[in-house]
């Protein structure tokens, strides 16, 4: 009697995934229950402000108009008005900007300050013709479709099959992004900056990465750390690609403030001036509420001259960098599935290290997590805790500004830390995941390798 063998499972290789592991793919299963939670409340919270803008409009009020975008707008008409080295004057800035905001059918009740870079209000200048209304709008729109492209683009560069493109899309209702596009933030710009440089240092394009990391430069409180992790990374191309990138802005902005400059003899830098004390009572720094280590000396040390508070800050921010460098490492591996959660942690700990820092400045984080939840690391059998963990990372904030609508300011600024705190630890965690499982595979294939040698 002859016996038949019972059918074998079929083995898989270690990286190989079903049709039904493809369901399962992205943000919807890799952020867990906790995560579908999130969704559901980034949704809500996205409508919700979508229906106010939509009804503040209606009855003439701000609409989209965001207080950050203002002062864009300001220094941009300074621009076209031919006063561009006057874009640092406050009391300047107050003449151009009162009668801007009016116009507009608006009120605020006070100054709002321009202090990023001039090339800025270059960008800006052109939708000056549209009122402050009109570009408000255009700016609005800029930064979401933009925005989108972005995470499009990271996901494309990051996915290793047919994976889906829409799901990461939905990280646009990441509750800092919310609150950055309401404010009329930079967001599309600084996305590309560091999205741009996740994408292209994948692709192997280090000149082109480093290129679009010099948009940091509209933010220079970002760049001096990210320079020297370049530098311990010893990504000389890419830093050869950001000096050029920052040439080029510099020729720029010569252009936009040297006439200016040579004809007033002086740079006015009053609007500057409160964003470079220590302190937290002036408007519009509001130290005591930054995402940053200069907010946490602020409240550790509020009775301290403001030379010991700086000299603490220098010392913490050392210290942090140090472990930073430290745990990274020297290799450098933008194909490796560890990539995008080192750049997790990166793009927590380089806002939190600067100077000056808002909680929204969380936004950053969705490139990173794009690239995560697409990569395939991420649809393996990840530790349950981390899932929950990138679920309660999307979570925290979309409580914080519940929170803070309410009016519980530190409530707000405690869901800030507690996220930013935990995307390091999952940064941290991941990454040591990902290299686990890169080194297990290199063992299981070395011995093929091998074998393909000899023969």
């Amino acid at each position: 009697m002859t016996t038949v063998p019972a059918p074998r499972r079929a083995t898989q290789s270690p990286t190989a995934m079903t049709v039904a592991d493809t369901h399962r793919v992205g943000i919807w299963w890799a952020t867990g229950r906790i995560g579908r939670l999130a969704l559901a409340m980034m949704l809500a919270e996205t409508t919700l402000l979508l229906a106010g803008i939509g009804l503040s409009t209606a009855s003439g009020g701000a609409g989209i108009v965001g207080t950050d975008f203002v002062a864009y707008f300001t220094a941009a008409v300074l621009l076209v008005q031919g006063q561009g080295v006057a874009m640092f004057d406050a009391a300047q800035q107050a003449t151009v900007q009162q009668p801007i905001v009016e116009g507009a059918g608006l009120t605020w009740p006070g100054l709002i300050n321009f202090i990023n870079p001039p090339l800025l209000a270059a960008v800006v200048a052109p939708l000056t013709p549209l009122g402050l209304r009109g570009a408000a709008l255009a700016w609005a729109a800029v930064n979401l479709f933009g925005s989108a492209a972005i995470l499009a683009w990271i996901t494309i560069q990051f996915r290793r099959d047919r994976a889906p493109l829409a799901g990461c899309l939905l990280l646009l209702g990441f509750a800092p992004f919310l609150e950055g596009w309401y404010f009329g933030q930079m967001l599309a710009l600084l996305l590309l900056a560091f999205g741009g440089w996740l994408a292209l240092s994948r692709a192997h394009r280090p000149f082109a990465a480093g290129l679009a990391l010099s948009l940091l430069l509209l933010k220079p409180q970002y760049a001096p750390f990210t320079l020297i992790y370049l530098a311990w990374k010893r990504q000389w191309r890419q830093l050869a690609g950001f000096a050029a990138g920052g040439v080029g802005q510099l020729a720029l902005t010569l252009w936009i403030v040297l006439p200016g400059l040579l004809a007033r003899g002086e740079l006015g830098i009053e609007a500057l001036r409160p964003y470079f004390a220590f302190g937290g009572t002036q408007s519009n720094v509001l130290v005591d509420f930054q995402l940053n280590l200069r907010g946490l000396v602020w409240h550790a040390l509020p009775g301290a001259d403001s030379t010991i508070q700086l000299v603490v800050l220098a010392i913490a921010s050392i210290a942090v960098l140090a472990l930073l460098l430290t745990w990274a490492g020297r290799g450098w591996d933008p194909v490796s599935p560890a990539f995008g959660w080192e750049a997790l942690a990166l793009f927590t700990v380089v806002p939190v290290t600067a100077f000056h820092n808002n909680a929204l400045q969380l936004y950053l984080l969705i490139g990173p997590l794009a690239a995560i939840f697409t990569d395939d690391v991420a649809r393996r059998m990840l530790p349950r805790w981390i899932r929950e963990g990138l679920g309660a990372l999307l979570l925290i904030p979309a409580i914080g500004i519940v929170l803070g609508a309410v009016g519980s300011q530190y409530g707000y600024y405690l869901c800030a830390w507690l996220a930013a705190l935990l995307a390091i630890t999952l940064g941290v965690a991941g990454r040591r995941i990902a290299l686990s499982e890169k080194e297990t595979m290199e063992a299981l294939l070395a011995p093929a390798q091998q074998d393909r040698a000899v023969s």
